[in-house]
């Protein structure tokens, strides 16, 4: 955990509980997803998230929210992050995807192809 925190320091990036307890708990996790649409790998690493977080400050200013990078979709090319509420979100560019208000209704929305809701932040 303590190099997770580091990161974000060293990246000058906000922090909260809710996003530390979230990276303690699931930090490392890969998550195949295969469906109609995709069958990819999604990466729950704080690093992989920070290195493609360039629209992050665009989407909190958006969203007037802190948002913290958890990780990585890779075959659809976004990275995630989670707000202090909990909800997760995912982004290509300035196309942002909330998936849902927390990490399992996410996935659930992910693997089945749930409806979500999309925003263009620039």
């Amino acid at each position: 955990m303590h190099n997770i925190i580091q990161y974000f320091q060293e990246y000058e990036l906000y922090t909260f509980k809710k996003g530390l307890d979230f990276l303690e708990e699931f930090s490392g996790l890969n998550i195949s997803i295969n469906n109609k649409i995709t069958n990819s790998v999604i990466e729950i690493n704080a690093l992989k998230g920070i290195e493609n977080s360039a629209y992050l400050e665009d989407i909190e200013s958006y969203f007037k929210i802190k948002l913290m990078p958890i990780g990585y979709w890779r075959a659809m090319n976004r990275t995630l992050y989670i707000d202090e509420s909990g909800s997760i979100y995912g982004n290509i560019d300035e196309f942002v995807t909330i998936f849902g208000n927390n990490f399992h209704e996410a996935l659930d929305n992910i693997i089945n192809l749930k409806t979500i809701k999309n925003f263009l932040v620039s």
